[in-house]
């Protein structure tokens, strides 16, 4: 549970379903690895300090109404088949299930969850603050499989579900679906063991980035070799404005209030925990001027940015990328790089500048989805 590695592993971000409005109250991923043994779950998902009682998950394994994890894996790749397993911050509530095994269509199971299939698969479970922190330990001779190749792909899904305050029940999911069992939305599963044998979730969306990158580019050529470059490598932050409230009160600003959460740059909205967001969400990061780029001005490099974008440093308005700049319709932008040049009396020396980036999005995945660079010239 709290092997130094886990903080070196990728976390997969948990969405609100497909067709759901708003956001989540509380924030969950999940990371995996795997050895020769074992493939190894760890969620970590946040709770409101005050939520310490927990009911356990029933036999019948329906967390309509509990606090509880699921982890749905197929390894056979047809999506035809899969394991459930469920987890409850309660103490040894647990719950697991196949699906997919019985063929007889008259059956009562049949497409349903076979709970006679018990696997010797272990949880171990904390409160860390304000986390529940679980580890699920699966055993691949559980499954039925043998031990996967470096390379080999499993398909599945994972979800969880939140009683919140009010007594409603709050699901997210990690794979963009409307329900956690669609098979067809089941996401990849990849075991490569390239930085120590580390089995990482892909999300679908982030292959469908990647895929992007092999078929256009990630970085335009023009840039590849850029000598003046600044490090860019303070983290990002997000904040959705489904309101359009930015503007006015001055989320632009260095000093800007409200609730910032980390963001992956580059990454589409849908593969991050902002989900199934559209319409207006800002970003913000910060950088420094080195004492010998003095009296200098800095290019901001954007490669992809879905759609529009508004940037600011330091407060104020230094370039767009929107139909009027760049002379192009809206559903052309997506793809499109774009360059803001920032005078050298915009920029403070030695002290941090704050890079802040209204995005718009009206139709697909949206956000920043390619590299951000910054040059000095």
């Amino acid at each position: 549970l709290h092997d130094a590695r886990w903080a070196e592993t990728p976390a997969g971000r948990f969405q609100l379903p497909s067709g759901e409005r708003g956001s989540l109250t509380v924030s969950t991923a999940i990371r995996a690895r795997y050895d020769a043994e074992a493939l190894y779950l760890r969620f970590e998902a946040q709770l409101p300090p005050d939520l310490t009682d927990f009911d356990p998950v029933p036999a019948d394994g329906d967390t309509g109404a509990v606090e509880a994890i699921e982890a749905l894996l197929d390894p056979f790749g047809a999506r035809e088949r899969f394991y459930r397993l469920v987890a409850g911050p309660a103490s040894g509530s647990r719950f697991d299930a196949q699906r997919g095994f019985i063929t007889d269509p008259v059956h009562p199971l049949f497409g349903r969850d076979d709970p006679s299939w018990s696997g010797d698969w272990t949880v171990a479970s904390e409160r860390d603050g304000n986390r529940w922190i679980t580890l699920l330990t699966v055993p691949y001779a559980v499954l039925a499989v043998d031990a996967p190749e470096e390379g080999t792909i499993w398909y599945g899904n994972f979800g969880r579900s939140h009683v919140t305050a009010d007594g409603a029940v709050e699901r997210a999911l990690w794979s963009p679906a409307r329900q956690l069992d669609e098979t067809d939305a089941f996401g990849q599963i990849v075991f490569s063991d390239a930085a120590g044998l580390v089995g990482v979730p892909r999300h679908p969306v982030r292959e469908l980035r990647e895929r992007l990158y092999a078929q256009l580019f990630e970085i335009p050529d023009a840039w590849q070799n850029l000598e003046n470059l600044l490090p860019l490598t303070e983290p990002w932050a997000f904040q959705a404005d489904p309101m359009d409230v930015g503007v006015g009160e001055r989320w632009f600003a260095p000093d800007a209030g409200g609730q910032w959460d980390p963001i992956a740059v580059p990454a589409f909205w849908a593969e991050t925990a902002v989900g199934d967001h559209l319409g207006y969400g800002w970003y913000r990061t910060r950088f420094k001027v080195p004492a010998e780029a003095d009296g200098r001005a800095v290019r901001l490099l954007f490669a992809g940015v879905d759609e529009q974008a508004w940037v600011y440093l330091n407060g104020e308005p230094v370039g767009e990328h929107t139909p009027a700049s760049e002379n192009l319709r809206t559903e052309d932008l997506w793809d499109r790089p774009f360059t803001v040049d920032v005078p050298a009396d915009r920029l403070t020396v030695g002290e941090w500048n704050h890079l802040v980036v209204r995005v718009y999005a009206s139709m697909g995945n949206a956000g920043i989805w390619r590299p951000v660079l910054a040059e000095v010239r």
